[in-house]
């Protein structure tokens, strides 16, 4: 008992060495072996594309040659590093602008709030400066994530559109296609960060709080990486996510298919897309309304001591 009268206790022992107490295991070396060969088939794919492609005289290439040279490590970074200059890319630059300045407001925000994630001396401090209005802008900065959104939306509806008055037709395979597409581009990607994190990373270093963070962070992958795979992190299981930052990516794919099935309907019934378009933008204004009353959100963020 402290001599002002209160008391404390601790909630949670953890005693930290030079040794990480999670020993490597079979899904350790299996990671190790994948990404190895991933490397080494990288490499052949490269070297096969500039030595074997590039000084051949064949006219035409076969499906396997296709193949290594979509995983050349030259190729692809020339196409990372190359600017388009197609009409369309020029009337979309714009866009890039608005992404750009979204990611460096997204990078500040988390910087500044990732301060206060481990102890603080100074409390009072903590839970006044989102009182001031300059710190409201960064402490409600999620907001902005909504514009990535709004972008993503509109080059799903303007590509889908174009398509359609290029070939007037489009048969409904598209769309779950497009679906398809959207999942392998992002999952296994997804896939290879969450290998990491639910492997090796966590023997990278030792510290005082790295048990708390990237500890915390392997047992979640551990226990449900397949909620990543399924792009349903964003719901399944929050207090123990795995990659809180890709929840992101589940929301966008989420939403993109209520996209392929509005879009699905306004290919169906071109001649009402007005009143569909209607109905879309009601329930986007009344579904988060009627959720943040019944949970009673607060619509700024404020730091509370609890």
């Amino acid at each position: 008992m402290l001599p002002s009268g209160f008391s404390g206790k601790v909630t949670h022992l953890n005693c930290q060495g030079s040794k990480s107490k999670y020993p490597t295991d079979v899904y350790d070396w299996l990671a190790a072996a994948l990404l190895t060969l991933y490397v080494l088939f990288v490499m052949f794919a490269s070297f096969y594309e500039r030595m074997v492609l590039r000084n051949s005289s064949l006219k035409k290439i076969s499906t396997v040659g296709k193949i290594l040279e979509d995983f050349s490590f030259y190729k692809n970074w020339k196409r990372l590093m190359s600017i388009p200059t197609s009409p369309d890319h020029i009337k979309l630059r714009p866009l890039q602008g608005m992404r750009f300045y979204t990611m460096f407001c997204i990078v500040m925000s988390h910087t500044l709030l990732g301060i206060f994630s481990g102890p603080i001396s100074n409390t009072r401090y903590t839970e006044d400066m989102t009182k001031k209005f300059l710190n409201m802008m960064v402490a409600n900065g999620w907001y902005i994530v909504q514009s990535f959104f709004v972008i993503s939306g509109f080059l799903t509806a303007y590509n889908f559109f174009d398509m359609k008055l290029k070939k007037k037709t489009l048969s409904n395979s598209f769309f779950p296609w497009a679906i398809f597409l959207r999942y392998i581009r992002i999952v296994p990607a997804m896939f290879v960060v969450m290998a990491l994190h639910s492997t090796w990373l966590v023997h990278t270093f030792n510290g005082p709080y790295w048990d708390e963070f990237v500890g915390q962070e392997y047992r979640n992958c551990r226990n449900n990486w397949w909620a990543n795979i399924l792009l349903v992190n964003n719901h399944v299981n929050l207090p123990e996510i795995c990659m809180q930052h890709s929840w992101y990516l589940s929301a966008d794919m989420q939403i993109f298919i209520l996209a392929m099935v509005v879009l699905f309907i306004i290919h169906k019934y071109p001649e009402k897309v007005l009143h569909i378009f209607g109905v879309v933008l009601g329930i986007g204004l009344i579904v988060p309304g009627i959720v943040a009353y019944i949970r009673k959100y607060d619509i700024l963020y404020r730091q509370y001591p609890e």
